[in-house]
């Protein structure tokens, strides 16, 4: 009984209350009645035989859908309690829940003659919670026309949301929970970015002014909330009642209205840049959106251009995208194509190097990885392309593919610096505690050539220390090592280069009684080893 005019009810059906309910407990019966409180007014709250229940909030959804389901069929309780489809069930009315619990019981039957397994069949009871796009249609109608009342139990009428309201919904589903002032100052700077016109608040650059005529003369904040299917529990912090509702109209928003992408990425983005913990939110939001689109363009035209400095935002999006199956062909073709620019090499490189280490394309990432290296412009870049490459090295099930891959480099290109590179990290790798470029495994590769170039690169010097030091206690390991580099040394013109690497072991406390700066300098025999100058001394 809600209707003000029709449903009050006269006093002389309260006046025969007592007696209905007498004689519906005489029958074992029971009637409940569901009446406004204001048209109660006036009337006993006290009467013999009747109990008052009295409800300020409404049930919690996902308990009442799970105790229907229990009365049903105690099997599916364990569904509609799985995360999956439980953010679907929270914050609904109660009279929505029970739609839901109907609906859910017709699907899962039906689904069960169909013998899906029940992770396909818990997938698709989300999949059918999750549509609100009939709700959506309704709030972004043309404003001005009809308004369609939702349930009587449903505080929210549908009516189609002002700009302004759309702004905040998509900026409260996009963020999540978020004090009040700030999720205000958030929609009007994306209001400002749809408007095509600054509105960031900043020092030189005030944020977007309302004129408090004209804000006052509209819904205030509250209202606003309401409209939108918003709550503020606790204080001034403001989030969605069904944060599945607000994934959908992003989700609607995005693809029925394409003018706003651009806007609302470069809100997005920028939220990203000032609010650090956001940053997964965001990557998480514009990854889901451009992926259910396959949509590269936007992300090699718009997204590229958006991030600006935030290479770490355009690198996960980007690597999330090479991981989908139906975008993995175009994404690798734009990391070939970005990997000389230097603007985004650093970003190419570190999604080859998460492609590399997961394993998803491992040839295709090692080929970026090696086309960044050899077109490098910035220190940035080469550190993450050598963090790649040792931590291939560094794993198990990585390391024997990686090695094998790069002991071509080093015969067919030892001068590139992607050889370079791949060898400061293969000098820290080992089989059977021998040194794997001293080893049986790096069979037909170039060892003088290879170590030749090293020495000519300042920066290998570290990874050459680390292999002295890695053979310091055996003696003939330390003396094939030495005996290569003077080789690789004379061989490939590099004695200065030599001289310049013998500097480093000035300090010689870490090789115990070895004096690395002499034996590289002064020539040293190894007679009663049997160690001759050559490939296999090297060897």
């Amino acid at each position: 009984m809600r209707d003000p005019v029709h449903d009050r009810p006269p006093k002389p059906f309260v006046d025969r209350l007592e007696q209905l309910a007498t004689s519906y407990r005489s029958l074992r019966a029971a009637l409940v009645l569901t009446v406004r409180s204001e048209l109660w007014r006036g009337h006993p709250t006290s009467i013999p035989g009747v109990c008052f229940v009295r409800l300020d909030n409404a049930p919690d959804s996902e308990e009442l859908v799970a105790r229907h389901v229990k009365l049903h069929g105690g099997d599916l309780e364990a569904v509609v309690t799985s995360e999956k489809v439980a953010r679907h069930l929270k914050g609904m009315t109660a009279v929505r829940a029970a739609d839901a619990v109907e609906r859910i019981l017709h699907e899962w039957e039906r689904l069960s003659r169909d013998a899906r397994d029940e992770t396909q069949r818990i997938d698709h009871i989300a999949e059918m919670l999750d549509s609100h796009l009939d709700d959506l249609d309704q709030l972004f109608a043309e404003p001005g026309s009809a308004v369609v009342e939702a349930d009587g139990n449903d505080p929210v009428k549908m009516a189609p949301l002002s700009t302004e309201d759309r702004c905040m919904l998509i900026a409260l589903a996009c963020i999540g929970a978020v004090q009040l002032p700030e999720l205000d100052d958030a929609s009007k700077e994306l209001m400002g970015h749809l408007q095509r016109r600054p509105s960031a608040k900043t020092d030189a650059e005030p944020r977007t002014e309302i004129v408090p005529f004209e804000a006052f003369g509209g819904a205030g904040l509250r209202g606003r909330l309401r409209r939108i299917g918003a709550a503020n529990p606790q204080g001034d912090t403001v989030a969605l009642k069904q944060p599945g509702f607000g994934d959908a109209a992003v989700r609607y928003v995005w693809d029925y209205y394409p003018d706003t992408r651009r806007p609302i990425a470069t809100w997005l983005v920028g939220l990203a840049g000032k609010d650090p913990t956001a940053a997964q939110a965001v990557h998480q939001r514009l990854s889901e959106l451009i992926r259910r689109r396959q949509d590269v363009d936007f992300l090699t035209n718009d997204l590229k251009e958006l991030t600006g400095k935030n290479t770490g935002l355009l690198a996960d999006v980007l690597y999330d995208a090479t991981t989908d199956a139906h975008m993995r062909r175009r994404c690798e073709r734009v990391l070939y194509d970005w990997a000389p620019s230097e603007k985004y090499q650093v970003v190419v490189a570190d999604v080859s190097r998460r492609l590399l280490l997961d394993g998803t394309c491992f040839d295709i990432a090692l080929r970026r990885l090696r086309r960044v290296a050899d077109a490098a412009q910035s220190q940035d870049a080469t550190t993450v392309v050598l963090s790649a490459f040792e931590s291939a090295v560094d794993d198990p099930a990585l390391r024997d593919r990686f090695l094998a891959r790069v002991s071509g480099w080093f015969s067919e290109a030892p001068a590139r610096p992607s050889s370079n590179l791949a060898l400061r990290a293969v000098l820290r790798a080992t089989v059977d505690g021998v040194p794997w470029l001293l080893s049986d495994d790096a069979e037909g590769v170039e060892v003088h050539a290879v170590l030749g170039e090293a020495l000519n690169d300042p920066a290998t010097y570290g990874a050459i220390v680390g292999l002295l030091d890695a053979v310091t206690g055996d003696d003939e390991l330390y003396a094939r090592v030495v005996v290569g580099l003077r080789t690789a040394a004379a061989e490939q013109g590099a004695v200065l280069a030599l001289l310049d690497l013998a500097r480093q072991f000035r300090d010689t406390s870490r090789f115990g009684t070895r004096d690395p700066l002499s034996d590289l300098t002064n020539g040293l025999t190894f007679g009663d080893l049997g160690m001759t100058t050559g490939a296999h001394a090297a060897r």
